[in-house]
């Protein structure tokens, strides 16, 4: 059996992003496998987003936001001041 391997965030930008995405998906009770779904990726790559690992292309959050129900603005903000 092959070890998982785990993200790691590429820096605290990236990692903080990523948090911000998690939170927002999961406040507005979203899953990893619907969104996966609806975005035509695997649960894996929105996972490694949410870790910082791997960074979205701006469409794909414009899309996820759509389909979370928020503005793209709400998924790219730093501060956590929401």
């Amino acid at each position: 059996m092959k070890p998982t391997t785990r993200p790691e965030a590429r820096g605290h930008v990236e990692a903080a992003l990523g948090a911000r995405f998690r939170k927002v998906r999961k406040t507005q009770k979203v899953t990893l496998l619907d969104l996966a779904q609806r975005l035509g990726c695997s649960v894996n790559t929105v996972r490694w987003h949410e870790a910082g690992a791997r960074m979205m292309r701006v469409d794909d959050i414009v899309r996820a936001a759509e389909i979370i129900g928020v503005d793209a603005a709400e998924l790219t903000r730093l501060d956590e001041t929401a």
